[in-house]
């Protein structure tokens, strides 16, 4: 399906982001893009949740996110 105009802004954001580091060449961009999935988080959803693994690398395109941690005490 083809993108939306904010799933298009997001991935020039994240494009613009990748590019501070060095020259990012248009063929690697495309490569990039084709395994992108644009993802919205309602207000309260969880990214990753305590005790779970990351699969996946998120890019904030808009937003916030908070970020929880526990101690040992479990507080």
């Amino acid at each position: 399906a083809p993108m939306t105009a904010g799933e298009r802004a997001a991935s020039e954001a994240m494009r613009g982001f990748l590019s501070q580091a060095g020259p990012l060449p248009a063929a690697d961009w495309q490569e990039l893009e084709r395994h992108l999935r644009h993802r919205r988080l309602e207000r309260g959803a969880h990214l990753v949740r305590a005790g779970g693994r990351p699969t996946t690398v998120a890019f904030v395109a808009e937003g916030l996110l908070r970020l929880y941690y526990g101690r040992d005490d479990g507080r």
